[in-house]
């Protein structure tokens, strides 16, 4: 990198706070020499894209507090008393979904809101949820495509299980997949919608798309990566990480992969 790039990259680092999650990177580097790694063997064109990603690039890894402001807005969404909260459900794995800090999270906040009364479910299809008499939501901590909170609706109705949902929250929604749950009628409450990340990007400069494509896949190539992952999963082209980073995610950010790719934000292996 050259002196002006390196600078460029140091400023984003400092403005965006990443130095707080230094001590959690098993290796011991810091995010800074993370991706100083990362970028190190891409070409001129390769690195402007790359630091243009990274300048809009968001992670959340602290829920207490963006938990508390998503809380507000979903009380602010209704004048009834009681709120029942579930998680998105994945009905086809048995992994406990992402979302579910973040309704642990809610149900530490409730004393915030005296006037409501919360209840805090696991599955949308308890007994008690859908009996519950009152404003139901129910909540992820990320929304990509919408594929698998259409899936889940999918399986109720397959299942002839009512749907119980007067919203659906989350702290970050992609754009596309927060337009396409409202297409079906479900009213929307997050932090963040944002668009797919090489559109933006391409819009900026003011050129067609698939030239920010033609440069950000020759980056992508090196990962190896399973092409269900091109450019994020269902091709998201997201730009964040949260507990952990989605697969919605640009894979050149978190997949590793078997030639160790140097992903600045890499995924927990199971």
């Amino acid at each position: 990198m050259n002196v002006n790039e390196v600078k460029r990259l140091a400023e984003i680092v400092d403005q965006q706070n990443w130095a707080a999650y230094d001590g959690l990177r098993a290796s011991g580097e810091t995010v800074l020499d993370a991706l100083g790694l990362f970028l190190s063997g891409m070409d001129v064109r390769q690195r402007k894209l790359s630091l243009d990603i990274l300048e809009r690039y968001l992670i959340i890894k602290e829920y207490s507090v963006p938990a508390k402001q998503l809380l507000e807005r979903i009380v602010a969404e209704t004048d009834q008393e009681q709120i029942f909260i579930s998680t998105v459900k994945d009905f086809g794995s048995e992994k406990v979904k992402s979302g579910a800090s973040l309704s642990y999270e809610f149900s530490s906040l409730i004393n915030l809101f005296p006037q409501k009364r919360f209840r805090f479910f696991e599955d949308p299809t308890s007994e008690k949820f859908l009996a519950s008499d009152g404003f139901c939501v129910l909540v992820d901590d990320f929304i990509g495509s919408g594929n698998q909170f259409l899936k889940m609706l999918t399986y109720l109705d397959d299942n002839d299980i009512a749907v119980r949902c007067d919203c659906v929250a989350a702290l970050i929604f992609q754009d596309e997949g927060r337009l396409r749950i409202e297409e079906k009628g479900y009213s929307t409450v997050h932090l963040h919608s944002r668009p797919k990340c090489l559109h933006e990007i391409a819009q900026l400069r003011g050129v067609e798309v698939a030239k920010i494509h033609e440069i950000y896949d020759a980056i992508e190539a090196s990962t190896c990566c399973n092409p269900d992952y091109n450019r994020g999963y269902s091709s998201c082209e997201a730009s964040v990480t949260l507990k952990k980073t989605p697969n919605n995610t640009l894979p050149i950010f978190w997949h590793e992969g078997r030639k160790k790719w140097p992903a600045p934000f890499p995924r927990p292996k199971n």
